[in-house]
């Protein structure tokens, strides 16, 4: 027992050493290949969280559309909270890698366990915002008075469970910078699959309705966030979870959103195109009044409205919302 514990020991040590030569020394292309593919099907995979719900939401008994509706205003809100995940997750990933390709393991693990504090930190924030003014918040966002029941709802059950969300998107890219992609890509690859097996459960067979949507997507974010958080114990991870370094320090905060803040703009642009937020550009006095196109029947008016020969920025604006 004791030789094949011990031979199982060095079997992890080699690979996670063979893991760190081949990016330390091997051949770039074969690495961005290997690397970026896994990282580029998980973003897609992450996209069917949305549209698994949107199918099943829309066929429910007397109410589909409202609840469809609701989901298309409680979608730019879950961007904002995973925005914020991959604030932390893309601004400390590189960081620690850029440590670790320095030999400096002890601040690499050090900004691991300072961006699980700041996820953690900012879940609470989040996470409470959203349960305690789901109300306002939907209104905010335009939600009309048919579906905020529905909104509402979706939102609190979803709130609870940010935590998950945060760690599981925010801790990922911490794997994918130790080059194991594909356990980065399956550990969301998992929470899709229990989300489309969970779905048609809870909304039809125990009648949750909205409610189960959201619990289902809570209970598969879970789940990736164990398969993520589950890694960093094994002996493969070069990342330690320690409480004496998960204190916040403010060089190490400053590195990290440094470097995350261009993922936080990409998010919001996604953000203000995704259908529940009405972009208004700023008025100018070359440009005339401002553009305000909030349904696509609007789109379609604006367009239609303005004379061919003023092709300008409010034309082709109205024209990219159809």
């Amino acid at each position: 027992m004791f030789y094949k514990g011990s031979v199982r020991m060095h079997h992890t040590r080699k690979s996670s050493m063979d893991m760190t030569a081949q990016l330390d020394h091997g051949k770039i292309l074969p690495l961005i290949v290997r690397l970026s593919v896994p990282a580029v099907i998980a973003q897609l995979i992450t996209f069917l969280y949305n549209i698994v719900d949107r199918m099943y939401v829309a066929r429910i008994a007397n109410s589909g559309m409202d609840a469809l509706a609701a989901l298309g205003i409680v979608l730019p809100i879950t961007l904002i909270m995973q925005v914020f995940a991959n604030l932390v997750g893309l601004g400390g990933a590189p960081r620690a890698g850029i440590k670790k390709g320095e030999g400096d393991m002890a601040e690499a693990n050090r900004i691991f366990n300072t961006a699980f504090s700041l996820l953690t930190g900012i879940d609470l924030l989040l996470g409470c915002a959203a349960f305690a003014f789901a109300g306002p918040i939907v209104q905010l966002f335009g939600c009309p008075p048919s579906a905020v029941e529905f909104a509402v709802s979706y939102l609190r059950i979803y709130a609870c469970g940010t935590l998950f969300v945060m760690l599981a998107q925010g801790l990922n890219p911490f794997i994918l910078t130790q080059g194991y992609s594909l356990i980065a890509m399956g550990s969301i690859l998992v929470g899709v699959l229990i989300n489309m097996a969970l779905d048609p459960l809870l909304i039809f067979t125990l009648g949750m309705g909205v409610r189960g949507s959201s619990l289902a997507t809570v209970i598969s974010q879970l789940c990736s966030c164990l398969c993520v958080v589950a890694f960093f114990f094994t002996r493969t991870s070069l990342f330690r979870f320690r409480v004496r370094e998960m204190r916040l320090s403010l060089a190490r905060l400053a590195s990290i959103l440094s470097l995350g803040v261009t993922p936080l703009c990409d998010g919001d642009n996604r953000m203000r195109y995704s259908g529940g937020v009405q972009y208004q550009p700023e008025p100018c006095h070359r440009r005339g009044p401002r553009l305000h196109c909030g349904t696509h029947r609007d789109a379609q008016r604006v367009a239609a409205d303005l004379p061919a020969a003023q092709w300008t920025w409010q034309r082709c604006a109205a024209l990219r919302q159809l």
